[in-house]
Parts: structure tokens; C-alpha cells; sequence
């Protein structure tokens, strides 16, 4: 006689599987769930059970499964010896107890002899002992007989292991006729052998789970951060270094106001970071270049700040000499101090863009740099951050009235992003909202009257700024 599978439970075999699950990570951690030689194991042991499966079910349908055996009688409970108690209720002694070992006494000074007419002492009447404890049972609850003492012992045949982890265990209450029925793929459900790909290089950083493009607008009269969401803004409340959270409100992209994107308390930049910038600026002096041989830091001021859209005003004074410069721009996301360059990167929130325009006659002749970097509208910065980036996919093109002028890999520098922070906060603590420009390559023409200079940065975006001389 066939046996007769009984019906499908979906939910049986869903709860076996998150019961193997759960057992691997209260044996192995988190990271048991991570590790490659466990779905090997794990994969090796659910196609053996497939294999089984379908041969089993192959079976059934052929009609070639053995009988089931029949199941044996349970044995007969021994009688209980006839004692004196009612047939209701039995009892027995519990197990004799060692008898505890009692200290020592002191010895006792000797009674004196009792004389000769005293009258003699009554009989002590006989002391009365304890009845041994009794565990009394009914026929409907027996009681075990007692288990030695010894069972619960732990074994002392070898060293102890610290927190031993259990055999990985694969129990399914599949039957092989769902194979059948269904025609499940089993070996295509199984898990992905291959660990997740990791992106190299990659410059994006996770504040609270948001990877996403911050953008600082004005739109009816309030300034506001957003998200970038194809030609759309999603108004967020406070700002991504504080923290933020949506309003519900959305604004179209080409109807609000584009602001700088954050207003930095310290306005770091790095000074000649890449080779054919130093180069060129020394052939054009008739000197020899001469390269850093460790990272040049400066400041800039905040006034010369500008958003995207802007105009450049080129003081009546200045010469013809006023050049441009597209630069990567660093956006300190938290507080930072004493950083390696390991971790430098775990501090920066995104990036952005700048063009930082230099009037070169004041850049020789005067013995700072306080007007000819840092006179007003001198520093275009935006339009957005951008919070993912492949640093090494970058190219950064300068167009000078859609012609384009200067082209360079990006991350080509002198000094990587990762050396300059961590030199930095070697001595100088970095706050969120801290920017670092990070140097441009090339050379710049004169920048005339009207101009349009166009600053783009692969998977950034595009800074545009037109050029006026003041009348």
C-alpha cells in the first residue's frame, strides 16, 4: 500500500527555513550571515535535500516507494508493587541522603557520681524520629524515578570551549511531491554564493541613510535645503549637518532660486596640487617649477562667495588680467580632529563645485592674496552637493561662452582629498559645513566683459557665472 501525502504547508516549510536562519546567527553573529563558507555549506546541504526530494517524488509517481513499515506497539508500563496505600495514591521513600558531616565537639567535664540516697532519675522517654520525606503521585501523573547526581555533571574529558557553536542543521517540512506539483526551481532559489560587489574608489558617504543631492533655494520668499529629484526639489526641513526631514512640499527645479550651497564657517583650499597648473605658471614667469613636497593649506574669505547663475563683478580697476580656475570643492559633513588618511573620507558629506577667479597682476605685485582671491563675487560656488561620486570617473571641463578651454582628471593631484583632511586636522579642528577646494590644472585666457564661464565636474553638475565689469 502507497502512503498518501498528506497536504501542502507552505507556512511549516517558510518557518523551518527562518528557524535554520535564526540559529546561524544566534551561533555565528551577524557576520555568520556574511560569511562565504557558510552559504557553501549552506548550498551543499539544500541541493543534496533537492536531489533527494526529486528522487523521492520520482518514486511516488512510479509507484515504487517501499511500504511504510508498521509502527510497533508501545511497551506495557510495569505494574507498581502492591503496597498498603489506597489504589489511588502511591508512595515511596525519596533516595537515602549522605548525612551531613558534623563538626567536632568539645569534650564535656564528667558528672559528679549521684549519692548514694538520692531518689533515681525517671526514665527519659524515647526520642521521636522523623518520618522520611514521602513524594506521593496518582496513576494519571507519575513521577520519574530520581536521576543521579552525576547526569548533570560537566564532562571533564577534555578543555572547555567558549561559547562552542552549534552544527549548522537543515530541517524541512517539505514533502517530494511538491516538486512535482509546483515544479519549483529549488537550485535557482538558492542563495547567491558570490559576496555583493564593492564599489572601489567610491566617494560617497551615508549620513542617516541619505545618499541623495543637496540643494540650499529660495522659493516664496524662505531659504531651505531640498533633495534634487529630476527636475523637481522635495523641500526638506533643518539641513543635512543638524539634521532634516521632508515637508511634504515639492518646488520645480527652474522656478526657485539657487543659494550657495552652504555658507562654510572655515574656507580652506589647497594651493598648487597638480603638475601641469605649476608647470605652466612657472614657464610663463621663465622659472624652474618646483613642486610641493607636502600640502600647501590657505583660506579664503567668505564674502567672495557666490551661487550658481550669479554675475562675477570685475572691479573698474583691475586689469585684463582676470583668469578663472574650476576646482573640485570638499564639503565637511561632522566634526573631525587628528584623522589618518585611512579615515580621512569618513567625515566629508558630498561635493560640490567652484571657480576660483584670480585678478593675476594683484597676485604678483601685492604681498598677500586679500584682493586679488578674495575681492567680492570672486568665488562662484554650487550649484548643489552631490553626496556619491567616483572620484577616479571624474573629469572636470572648463568652457569658456560654450567653447571648451580646459579639460583634466579630476582626481590627477599632486595631494589626494584624503591627504590634504588629514593634514589639516592634524592641528585645525574641520566643522560641518567647513569647505576645502582641492586646486585646479591648466591655464586660463583673459576673461573679458560678458563673458559666460561654465565649470562642469562629471556626476556633479554644471556651475555657470557670467563675468561684468563694474562701471
Amino acid at each position: 500500500m502507497q502512503p498518501t501525502p498528506r497536504p501542502l504547508n507552505l507556512a511549516e516549510a517558510v518557518t523551518s527555513i527562518v528557524t535554520m536562519m535564526l540559529g546561524l546567527l544566534r551561533a555565528r553573529g551577524l557576520r555568520g550571515l556574511l560569511d562565504l563558507p557558510v552559504y557553501w555549506q549552506l548550498y551543499r546541504q539544500l541541493r543534496a535535500m533537492a536531489e533527494d526530494f526529486t528522487a523521492l517524488y520520482d518514486a511516488f509517481k512510479a509507484g515504487t516507494l517501499p511500504p511504510v513499515p508498521p509502527v510497533p506497539p508501545a511497551p506495557a508500563p510495569e505494574p507498581w508493587p502492591d503496597l498498603e496505600y489506597p489504589e489511588s495514591v502511591r508512595a515511596y521513600p525519596a533516595a537515602p541522603r549522605r548525612p551531613a558531616a558534623r563538626p567536632a565537639m568539645r569534650q564535656r567535664r564528667p558528672r559528679a557520681a549521684p549519692a548514694v540516697d538520692a531518689a533515681p532519675a525517671p526514665a527519659r522517654a524515647p526520642r521521636r524520629a522523623h518520618p522520611a520525606p514521602v513524594f506521593r503521585e496518582s496513576r494519571a501523573h507519575p513521577i520519574p524515578p530520581p536521576v543521579p547526581r552525576a547526569a548533570f555533571r560537566r564532562p571533564r574529558d577534555g578543555p572547555r570551549r567558549k561559547n562552542p557553536a552549534p552544527a549548522l542543521r537543515a530541517e524541512f517540512c517539505l514533502f517530494p511531491y511538491v516538486i512535482g506539483i509546483f515544479r519549483i526551481p529549488i537550485l535557482a532559489c538558492l542563495p547567491h554564493l558570490d559576496p555583493p560587489p564593492r564599489r572601489e574608489n567610491t566617494a560617497h558617504r551615508q549620513f542617516g541613510g541619505t545618499l541623495m543631492r543637496w540643494i540650499r533655494f529660495t522659493a516664496a520668499g524662505r531659504t531651505c535645503y531640498g533633495a534634487v529629484e529630476g527636475d523637481r526639489i522635495a523641500e526638506s526641513g533643518g539641513d543635512p549637518f543638524t539634521g532634516w526631514q521632508r515637508t511634504g512640499r515639492t518646488h520645480a527645479l527652474d522656478a526657485v532660486k539657487i543659494e550657495i550651497p552652504v555658507m562654510p564657517q572655515t574656507f580652506y583650499c589647497a594651493g598648487l596640487n597638480y603638475v601641469a597648473h605649476v608647470t605652466e605658471a612657472a614657464n610663463a614667469r621663465g622659472q624652474v617649477p618646483d613642486l610641493p613636497e607636502k600640502p600647501d593649506i590657505g583660506y579664503r574669505a567668505q564674502n567672495a562667495l557666490i551661487a550658481h547663475g550669479e554675475d562675477v563683478i570685475i572691479p573698474r580697476d583691475a586689469t585684463e588680467k582676470v583668469h578663472y580656475e574650476g576646482e573640485l570643492v570638499v564639503v565637511i559633513g561632522k566634526k573631525a580632529k587628528n584623522l589618518s588618511e585611512a579615515e580621512a573620507l569618513s567625515c566629508v558629506l558630498g561635493y560640490t563645485i567652484g571657480n576660483d577667479v584670480s585678478e593675476r597682476t594683484w597676485q604678483r605685485g601685492d604681498r598677500t592674496l586679500w584682493r586679488a582671491k578674495n575681492t567680492d563675487t570672486f568665488k562662484p560656488m554650487g550649484p548643489w552637493i552631490e553626496t556619491e561620486l567616483d572620484l577616479d570617473a571624474m573629469q572636470t571641463t572648463v568652457r569658456l561662452n560654450g567653447t571648451p578651454r580646459t579639460q583634466f582628471a579630476t582626481n590627477h593631484m599632486l595631494f589626494g582629498i584624503a591627504r590634504y583632511l588629514s593634514a589639516t586636522s592634524k592641528y585645525i579642528t574641520l566643522w560641518p559645513g567647513d569647505v576645502m577646494w582641492m586646486g585646479t590644472d591648466g591655464v586660463s585666457p583673459d576673461v573679458k566683459h560678458g563673458d559666460v564661464v561654465e565649470v562642469e565636474i562629471t556626476g556633479i553638475g554644471t556651475l555657470r557665472n557670467r563675468f561684468v565689469r563694474e562701471a
